[in-house]
């Protein structure tokens, strides 16, 4: 096939318009991500300056607790939606369906977790007495599991 100069250009055409648009993402990803870790720090400041050492404690005890157990729950549902829905082309409704059976099953399992943990633990590791904490963990989980899933869903 003999070289063609106008194939040649096109090319170039295409490839400088990718090269921008992957540059501008991520010039984006960049900036939110320094913003995110610039919040973050900000916020550290914060609770360490309004919690003594044992308030801040307790602070990370609560938020650790909630991301494993969150991390453990979500077992790539997210993911596999985003697969079925582009890939395999499934029908938005099953795996809203899906979804919701499988978020319905997992929040009743950590409710169920959290009621048997807290008659072991009376007195709380958050630094709250009775049932207050629990609860609190019990929804920053669901919430955390109801996101994630939906995640997949959504964008």
């Amino acid at each position: 096939m003999p070289f063609n100069i106008h194939y040649a250009l096109d090319f170039l055409k295409k490839t400088q318009k990718l090269s921008k648009n992957f540059i501008h993402s991520l010039g984006v990803f960049f900036v939110s991500r320094v913003f995110s870790s610039i919040v973050v720090f900000a916020i550290g400041i914060i609770t360490a300056r309004l919690l003594n050492p044992e308030g801040r404690g307790n602070y990370a005890l609560f938020f650790t607790a909630t991301g494993l157990v969150a991390s453990l729950t979500n077992l790539g549902l997210s993911q596999a939606n985003t697969y079925f829905l582009n890939k395999k082309k499934k029908p938005l409704g099953l795996m809203v369906g899906n979804t919701l059976l499988f978020l319905f099953a997992a929040s009743f399992f950590c409710i169920g977790c959290i009621a048997v943990l807290s008659l072991f633990f009376v007195e709380s590791s958050f630094g709250l007495e009775g049932v207050i904490p629990w609860f609190l963990l019990g929804l920053a989980i669901i919430a955390l599991l109801w996101e994630t899933c939906f995640s997949g869903l959504i964008y």
